[in-house]
């Protein structure tokens, strides 16, 4: 495989990560993940070639996914946090239909 042809799958691949960081999808985050380093290793067996504007390109692709991964584990880092403490939610005497409480609903985005 040219390393063109790897990078155009590692773009892919980066729409795809995309796409399951919105929907908090951690095993497919996981399994793409996975996909992406056995890119990696066989980008360092390629023969190089003029390559270095696309590596550049995957360079701030793969940033922002990171940035979208790391909001996303803060928001739900705040959920749990928020679900667990005692506090407002717990003395409201706002129930769900199975006598738990409820908590305040938040809206996030992490689309990007």
């Amino acid at each position: 495989m040219t390393a063109d042809e790897i990078l155009m799958q590692l773009d892919a691949l980066l729409d795809e990560e995309q796409t399951a960081i919105v929907r908090i999808d951690g095993p497919a985050v996981e399994a793409i993940a996975n996909r992406k380093l056995a890119l990696v290793e066989a980008l360092r067996g390629a023969d190089p070639g003029p390559e270095a504007e696309a590596l550049r390109h995957l360079g701030r692709r793969l940033r922002h996914n990171g940035v979208l991964l790391a909001h996303a584990r803060h928001c739900l880092q705040d959920v749990v946090q928020t679900l667990a403490a005692p506090g407002p939610a717990a003395s409201s005497g706002s129930y769900g239909p199975h006598g738990r409480t409820k908590a305040a609903s938040t809206r996030i985005s992490i689309t990007g």
